[in-house]
């Protein structure tokens, strides 16, 4: 994770389910940069150059929400419940009340998200429940990269690449159904005020893949 938190992905990487680079500058749209994955429907779109720290590649433009713009797809981008990781830059430019990132599902009954409340990234899932990673708080106006992944019995937050929250306190999620939403639940609301940008969505476990390839390279 934070090996690639700041390198622009090709789109074909092994396990990579979306992967939304916001790159397109205009429009009502933004394309998956895998291979047939849904498009991005957006509303009331404000497209601003991004704050997403990418060294490697262009970062080149991301959508301004604002409490006002939301963005999604057609339907779940995957439908996993353990082993997924999700990554994405967001830019929170304040409120108190709860406000989604992106989420895979029906907020309501079922799949994951990740949330900000008052600032603070949080893991939700419909129906279950979620839990808050005290120490990755966002400052205003400040680009930060939040990831989450998800196996069997434990949650791990991560903040820039940092590992910040090991939990293991929520039942697993409801298979995902629905939709993909970023910057708003499933319904519209919890709006996020800011920006998100390299949204991605993986069905593998990244930490858990670098221990495998630290294992092989151990091998004589």
């Amino acid at each position: 994770i934070a090996r690639d938190l700041s390198v622009a992905l090709f789109g074909d990487e092994p396990g990579l389910a979306a992967y939304y680079r916001f790159d397109e500058g205009h429009g009502n749209w933004s394309v998956d940069a895998t291979a047939g994955g849904p498009p991005l429907s957006l509303s009331s779109p404000i497209w601003i150059s991004s704050g997403a720290q990418i060294s490697t590649g262009i970062a080149r433009n991301t959508v301004e929400f604002g409490g006002s713009a939301s963005a999604r797809a057609s339907n779940v981008v995957t439908t996993l419940t353990s082993g997924f990781t999700l990554e994405v830059w967001v830019r929170w430019d304040g409120g108190t009340a709860p406000q989604a990132v992106m989420y895979n599902g029906n907020n309501a009954a079922n799949g994951y998200g990740i949330y900000l409340a008052n600032g603070v990234a949080q893991f939700v899932e419909g129906g279950r429940g979620s839990v808050t990673c005290t120490t990755c708080t966002l400052v205003p106006g400040v680009w930060a990269h939040i990831a989450v992944e998800r196996n069997a019995s434990q949650v791990l937050m991560f903040q820039n690449g940092v590992m910040k929250l090991v939990s293991s306190s929520l039942a697993a999620p409801a298979s995902p159904g629905g939709v993909l939403s970023l910057a708003s639940n499933t319904s519209g609301g919890d709006r996020l005020i800011g920006a998100v940008d390299e949204v991605r969505v993986w069905t593998i476990l990244l930490l858990r893949l670098l221990r495998r390839f630290v294992r092989h390279l151990a091998v004589p």
